[in-house]
């Protein structure tokens, strides 16, 4: 599976609507190329954040982009993402993650929910 094809599904099982498969190979080539983003993909499963900046405290924050797993690796795409961030000197780690999925266990507290209109 590529980029554009984990995009794809990421953005189907989310229920995103309708995705331009040649934006999102845009964007993909742009993350390889940016020192600021981590991108890691495999067979079946990938993760892919950027570092930024909390706007009301300056804090460096390692933001997922996106995440897909199909084969049982997600957390290790996580925990490589982890990893790196830590080496970047981020001061936290923010990833989304489908309705109803915890993350808890893994060592994260709920920070905010997103909406969106559909």
């Amino acid at each position: 599976m590529d980029a554009v094809e984990m995009a794809l599904a990421l953005n189907a099982r989310r229920g995103m609507g309708q995705a331009d498969p040649a934006r999102l190979r845009q964007v993909y080539e742009m993350l390889c190329i940016d020192p600021l983003a981590y991108v890691d993909l495999r067979a079946s499963s990938g993760i892919v954040g950027r570092l930024g900046r909390d706007i009301a405290s300056g804090a460096v924050i390692a933001q997922e982009i996106g995440w897909y797993a199909e084969d049982g690796q997600g957390v290790a795409r996580l925990r490589g993402f982890e990893a790196w961030a830590a080496e970047q000197g981020a001061d936290a780690v923010e990833v989304c993650t489908e309705p109803g999925k915890r993350l808890d266990r893994l060592g994260y507290t709920l920070h905010s929910l997103k909406w969106r209109t559909v």
